[in-house]
């Protein structure tokens, strides 16, 4: 899986096997699956297999790709090390993106967890784990002052969102931490036709609203939107075209990626709550058409912190999760 971010930090885990695979285009993953080992696992059989030291099973059913990534015995000593304290795992994060398969779980009390992807032959193809998992106390302190809505129509889906690096890439980085990566899945796609085309995936074109009053303290319109997908040009800000508003408080909102040509505010105006800002694309640092919202207290987002949102009615921002905004 190719995260979709846009600073490139490390993760601070305490180990990662991952092997080549994407979500974005299907063809990978049915190659990747050729190069597997000779048995396949059930995601029900993991965390059991995990609690009862099971590694070299375990191991069996890993790609020979991610097999080279490590050998045997250190991936035993390593597991062997991460699993002193787990008594058992809660209810696994599960969710399925472009023909593959994605499984997190989380320790009894929340300070470890694991995410492991399977592939269409399952067999694991990617394997991490997470150690000194942060609180929910600690998320709760960063929690905004306002509340906002959701800046879309319809059903969004969370590729990255949530309190810890096991569910959001974004969270070593202060500056991104509590960031969510959105986008648009129809039957456990985002696109639909040619993967390497702008236009195949749902979430392009789709309208992006203003999440709360407030005005606009920048606004940028001018970079082209990654051709073909997958692609990225170094040259570009990292947020593409993207809006930042200022709500008050002490918070900005920014609403990254969007497409070129279609940005409807400026500098100075002043928007309401589902105000049209502009359509989502895929400029700058972006793997596909997507939503990168999140919420500073510093209109420039590398100098600020980022806040965990407040969002009307509560919703999950996690990930694997889909998100109702307004029809």
């Amino acid at each position: 899986m190719k995260p979709v971010y846009w600073f490139i930090a490390p993760t601070a885990l305490l180990l990662v096997f991952a092997a080549a695979f994407s979500f974005r285009n299907q063809e990978k993953v049915e190659a990747a699956a050729l190069v597997t080992s000779s048995a396949s696992i059930s995601p029900d059989q993991l965390a059991p297999a995990l609690l009862k030291g099971r590694f070299d099973w375990v191991y069996s059913r890993m790609t020979k790709e991610l097999q080279k990534e490590v050998p045997k015995e250190e991936f035993k000593k390593l597991m062997t090390q991460f699993q002193k304290g787990i008594v058992t795992y809660r209810p696994e994060i599960r969710y399925r993106l472009n023909g593959v398969q994605a499984a997190i779980g989380l320790s009894q009390d929340k300070t470890k967890g694991y995410q492991v992807i399977y592939n269409s032959s399952k067999q694991i193809s990617s394997f991490i784990v997470q150690s000194e998992l942060p609180s929910e106390k600690k998320a709760a302190k960063d929690l905004t002052k306002n509340v906002y809505s959701l800046p879309f129509k319809g059903d969004w889906f969370v590729f990255w969102g949530g309190t810890n690096v096991l569910v959001n890439y974004h969270y070593a980085i202060p500056a991104q931490r509590y960031a969510a990566d959105l986008v648009k899945a129809v039957n456990n796609y985002s696109y639909k036709g040619d993967p390497k085309k702008n236009e195949s995936y749902f979430a392009f074109g789709q309208d992006i609203m203003a999440p709360k009053e407030g005005i606009v303290v920048e606004a940028v319109d001018e970079y082209e939107d990654n051709f073909p997908v997958g692609t990225t040009n170094p040259d570009n800000p990292p947020e593409g075209n993207h809006v930042v508003i200022d709500h008050g408080h002490g918070e900005y909102s920014l609403l990254a990626h969007l497409k070129k040509g279609s940005v409807k505010v400026s500098k100075g105006d002043i928007v309401k709550k589902g105000d049209l800002l502009a359509l989502c694309g895929n400029s700058g640092n972006s793997s596909e058409p997507h939503l990168h919202f999140q919420v500073s207290d510093h209109p420039v987002f590398t100098e600020g912190k980022s806040r965990l949102v407040r969002f009307e009615g509560n919703p999950e921002v996690l990930i694997g999760r889909t998100l109702k905004g307004s029809k």
